[in-house]
């Protein structure tokens, strides 16, 4: 409240500004705190390796000089979580086409205006003339394409649903793991066996929710 207050005193937000309150990550215990930590870490080492392949990869097709800034590092995870694809398309994109800023767009999956939610798990690289002149506000169930191929001004669009199956397999996966870690939790034979089971159940439950 002191924050929310101070921000209307310093005149930064008004009666038309709308304020998204975030809660933090439920982080009660040492097991959970440890599976977090673990979490982030690796979410940082990954981004560095990220920015490197990038800036490499940006040289060798003629950026030799692009700053990698946070936008271009998102559409590059997008880009490699979605297959190099366009989910909602089909379409291939080109590494190139992460870097002109004007063929694809980062999307968000369930509209910010219903969601509030700018996590990276709720965005998708997208085809830019098809986030803006169809996708637009929707959610991917109500897109004209989510369950069968289908033709729009003459251009054809792949089904969305084939497209996303690697997501479903990543839930699956991630679900089971969480299971596993849960049924050797309670047979585990020693406190630190036992903590080491529930660490690991609370980091892939972080992997589960994130797909």
């Amino acid at each position: 409240k002191k924050l929310i207050n101070h921000l209307i005193l310093t005149e930064k937000i008004d009666s038309e500004t709308r304020v998204v309150v975030e809660i933090a990550r439920e982080l009660n215990d040492a097991n959970r705190r440890a599976a977090y930590e673990r979490w982030k870490n690796e979410r940082q080492k990954e981004n560095e390796s990220l920015v490197d392949k990038i800036t490499q990869s940006a040289s060798e097709v003629g950026y030799p000089d692009i700053s990698v800034d946070d936008n271009i590092l998102t559409k590059y995870k997008l880009w490699l979580e979605q297959g190099m694809q366009c989910l909602y398309t089909g379409k291939v994109i080109a590494f190139s086409e992460l870097l002109n800023g004007t063929s694809v767009d980062i999307e968000h999956t369930i509209p910010a205006s219903i969601s509030f939610d700018n996590e990276l798990s709720n965005l998708t690289l997208a085809n830019s003339r098809y986030n803006r002149d169809i996708k637009k506000k929707l959610i991917p169930t109500q897109l004209p394409n989510y369950n069968t191929t289908i033709e729009i001004n003459g251009e054809s669009y792949k089904a969305i649903l084939p497209n996303i199956k690697f997501i479903e397999n990543k839930v699956k996966h991630y679900s089971k793991l969480v299971e596993d870690e849960k049924k050797k939790s309670k047979s585990a034979q020693s406190k630190d066996q036992k903590d080491t089971q529930i660490q690991n159940r609370h980091y892939y439950k972080m992997h589960y929710d994130y797909w």
